[in-house]
């Protein structure tokens, strides 16, 4: 079949007057290929809150920073940077039971105080219907498993959630890399956000389509998953790089894949920050009671035992990722006493489980750190869930210290060789997005 191979370079930049320019490369000419991949690309919607919003939170509650003012210590001498980052799953805007959950989900947001919030499963421009049948009838079809096709629309002259919660909670600065345009939830724009107190400098959004072949014997259709990355200017000398992934729920073949797609995008970028929600869990994560548990729950659905690592995870580990759990204070000291926020877990011998909140049983949410991000230039200070039933997963809140030192330069064979597109690997079915 013949398959065609587009190239868009979407690149944002960001600076003091907060204007955004894009570069695009023209489209590359067509191959033909038998069996093969190729890959094509497509604009991801990205944004920034808009400059009158900046304006009035600088003069009203939630005043802008500046850098002299971002909270700072010293270790050694030298100067860090601390700052907190947030890994939240929202399901859509919605709770387990698929009531609206945004009230929620803002209420339990402002109490972390984030410096940082990286969310999966955002759907924007969106909003619930104002109309309570309309929003009725919508929330039952999605709950139902009928959402896919289904269109609402954006109620007219309300603001969508994602601007909404980035003006609640102070993050003035924000990306949304959308992966899809029609999914579970709906006619909606759906994929990963990044919100920010701190500048975007560049932004990347990757995403990743699956072949056909990953549709054939599933509960529920493997939708197109994405990555997004974003260098922040988290001082006046410094820029920082956070990366937020959201991959398949049911095929862990599926899962490697996306991850080999998705990882040199980030590679690329240089020693990162990756979170999100991986759908992956492993064996040495878990007590001996929590893993019974989980091959207990497989026998009574008739699904096999899991392995006690998958390929996906594998992935990570091979290409040096650390577990941000691990590297904690909270880990290495067995004490957990810095974040006193109510609803926080306390875990400090395994990391917990991230999914359920009515039953958790499950660690599917991950933050990690990139190979060259060591402990001389980055420190976790502190890693905990916060045990509340917002959403279908619980938040997971990381306290870092990053050096203020000039950020490492390396020069990988991942480096070198990244793709530098922003791209969409494409099915075998002909059909480029």
């Amino acid at each position: 079949m013949q398959l065609a191979l587009h190239a868009m370079l979407s690149v944002l930049l960001l600076e003091g007057a907060r204007v955004s320019a894009f570069t695009h490369l023209n489209a590359l000419p067509s191959r033909a290929a038998s069996g093969n991949r190729f890959l094509s690309t497509k604009l991801s919607q990205s944004f920034r809150l808009r400059r009158d919003v900046w304006r009035q939170r600088g003069n009203g509650g939630t005043r802008a920073f500046r850098f002299s003012e971002l909270p700072a210590s010293k270790r050694g001498g030298d100067e860090w940077i601390d700052l907190r980052v947030v890994s939240y799953n929202i399901h859509g805007w919605r709770d387990a039971s698929h009531a609206d959950n945004f009230d929620k989900v803002k209420r339990v947001l402002g109490s972390l105080s984030p410096d940082v919030m990286a969310l999966q499963e955002v759907l924007h421009p969106y909003s619930l219907p104002t109309d309570a049948a309309q929003a009725d009838r919508y929330l039952d079809k999605v709950r139902n498993a009928q959402g896919r096709g289904y269109k609402c629309g954006q109620p007219v002259g309300q603001e969508s959630y994602l601007l909404a919660l980035a003006d609640a909670t102070g993050l003035p600065y924000v990306s949304f890399g959308k992966a899809t345009e029609d999914g579970y939830f709906g006619q909606f724009g759906y994929g990963n956000a990044i919100l920010s107190r701190f500048p975007i400098v560049s932004e990347t959004h990757a995403v990743f389509e699956p072949e056909a072949h990953h549709q054939l014997n599933r509960r529920m259709e493997a939708e197109q998953r994405s990555i997004t990355i974003v260098k922040l200017k988290t001082s006046q000398y410094n820029t920082h790089t956070f990366c937020v992934a959201h991959i398949d729920q049911l095929s862990d073949a599926l899962r490697a894949e996306q991850l080999r797609f998705m990882l040199p995008f980030a590679e690329a970028a240089g020693p990162h920050f990756l979170c999100g929600d991986f759908n992956m869990f492993q064996r040495t994560d878990c007590t001996p009671e929590q893993w019974d548990a989980i091959c207990n729950d497989a026998d009574t659905r008739g699904w096999e035992r899991p392995p006690d690592i998958t390929e996906a995870m594998g992935e990570l580990h091979r290409r040096g990722y650390q577990d941000c759990f691990y590297m904690s204070d909270d880990h290495k000291n067995s004490t957990a006493n810095g974040l006193r926020v109510e609803g926080m877990s306390n875990d400090v011998q395994t990391p917990g489980a991230t999914l359920w909140p009515d039953n958790p049983l499950l660690r599917i949410d991950y933050a990690f750190l990139s190979s060259e991000w060591g402990q001389a230039s980055a420190r976790v200070k502190h890693y905990q869930r916060l045990l509340v039933d917002a959403s279908d997963h619980f938040p997971i809140v990381v306290d870092l210290q990053l050096s203020a030192a000039a950020v490492p330069q390396t020069d990988t064979a991942a480096e070198r060789t990244a793709p530098q597109l922003f791209a969409v690997v494409s099915g075998d079915d002909g059909n480029s997005m």
